[in-house]
């Protein structure tokens, strides 16, 4: 279970405001992106996604 940092609250709240603005921003396109990953699942990454520790910056 995800504990958020109380200390980082508004920098959560901020970045799930922007989240929620290009969701909404992109919702109409989803169905030609789907369209486009199926047509091109053979170049899409597999597996597990690792991250590096500096790509976590941004929530410092």
């Amino acid at each position: 279970v995800f504990e958020p940092d109380a200390a980082n609250h508004a920098v959560y709240d901020d970045l799930f405001a922007d989240f929620s603005a290009i969701r909404e921003s992109v919702a109409e396109q989803w169905p030609r992106l789907a369209a486009s990953r199926s047509r091109h699942s053979n170049l899409l990454p597999t597996g597990d996604l690792e991250l590096e520790p500096e790509s976590m910056s941004i929530l410092e």
